[in-house]
């Protein structure tokens, strides 16, 4: 199953959208997660157009977490919860706009104490009963407040999208999964704004996150630990300046495969460095293969000290030497502190050289 089919099909979905520069444009980063995957788009459309073309379905299964975005509010799914981080950073911003009116001040501290109790709940168990005598308390408070006359201000204002999405206050206190806030969401989108002098998006650009390991580029169901779907430049001087070769690779600096150094403990000199275990097919070896044949043109085996090969239409394949080419074969060895040169000729491919 895809990442967004994953999402798609959860109990629990935290959805948010922040602004970001795409291709030099305003533009928007969309994400969605649950407890085990994440996905992030890139969009020039704010709107529900963008959710429609992602998750046409929407959340059938899930109850959707997110600020006060219509769009978001709007999209089809089992049920909806405001985050309450958000409504509790927007209350706190009431309390300190509002200091002439002790009205509106009052309403805005018992809203907020009021969410800071249903959270405490919350801790205390994951799921309960509407007709729990603690959650109605919670419910029956949440009432009056809403019903509580406030002069013409922003919390007036505030009242009254409370008021219109009232059902999606308290959701999380009903549903065991489903948590108070969408801080899983909010992470995701911080991660790609802290960096965005790092990343740079095209219009419909999307990035697979599976959270237990898996990331995807270009690609809605990765298959290793990243998966990244055309070429990649590693290199400030080719990032942004240079195109790597389709589906290929360029690098600016040095290579390590198997050692963080390069070369390594800074013995020697080199742009590319091997490290395997010693005296074993596990090594640091080498060999190249065209796509009409699985037998190597050239072996290098570099098994130990005082054990290495050069193999010319042959191999080793961890127990025995065979043939890549039936016509000859040939083999530069150093063993036992001397230098070796063997031929062989008409032994088929694949077989074994005596």
């Amino acid at each position: 199953m895809t990442i967004t089919g994953q999402i798609e099909m959860s109990e629990q979905v935290g959805g948010d959208e922040t602004g970001a520069k795409i291709n030099g444009k305003k533009g928007w980063i969309w994400t969605w997660q649950n407890v085990s995957a994440t996905f992030i788009s890139a969009s020039f459309n704010r709107g529900k157009e963008t959710i429609q073309k992602l998750f046409p379905n929407g959340f059938v299964n899930a109850i959707l977490n997110s600020d006060r975005w219509k769009p978001q509010l709007k999209t089809h799914a089992k049920g909806h919860q405001l985050c309450t981080s958000h409504l509790l950073r927007y209350l706190n911003y009431l309390i300190e706009l509002e200091k002439s009116n002790p009205i509106a001040i009052g309403w805005a501290d018992r809203m907020k104490q009021l969410l800071l109790k249903a959270m405490e709940l919350k801790k205390q168990y994951a799921k309960y009963a509407r007709d729990n005598p603690d959650v109605m308390e919670i419910e029956n408070q949440m009432d009056l407040l809403l019903a509580q006359p406030l002069d013409k201000s922003k919390t007036l204002t505030f009242q009254k999208a409370m008021m219109l999405n009232r059902e999606y206050v308290f959701t999380f206190l009903y549903y065991a999964e489903v948590p108070p806030d969408n801080n899983g969401s909010e992470r995701a989108i911080r991660n790609i704004k802290v960096n965005l002098s790092l990343v740079s998006f095209i219009a419909g650009a999307q990035i697979e996150v599976i959270t237990r390991g898996k990331v995807g580029i270009g690609t809605t169901a990765p298959k290793s630990n990243l998966d990244v779907e055309g070429n990649v430049a590693i290199g400030a001087t080719y990032s942004g300046t240079t195109a790597a070769p389709t589906n290929g690779v360029i690098i600016e600096g040095k290579v390590g495969i198997g050692t963080a150094t390069v070369p390594k403990n800074s013995t020697g000199s080199a742009m590319l460095a091997l490290e395997g275990v010693n005296g074993s097919v596990n090594g640091p070896n080498m060999q190249f293969t065209t796509a009409s044949t699985n037998h190597p043109l050239l072996q290098i085996l570099n098994y130990t000290h005082d054990n290495v090969s050069l193999n010319f239409d042959a191999y080793f394949d961890g127990s025995v030497w065979k043939s890549s080419d039936a016509w000859s074969n040939f083999q530069i060895y150093k063993a036992s502190d001397k230098l070796y040169n063997y031929y062989k000729a008409a032994v088929s491919a694949g077989t074994t050289i005596s």
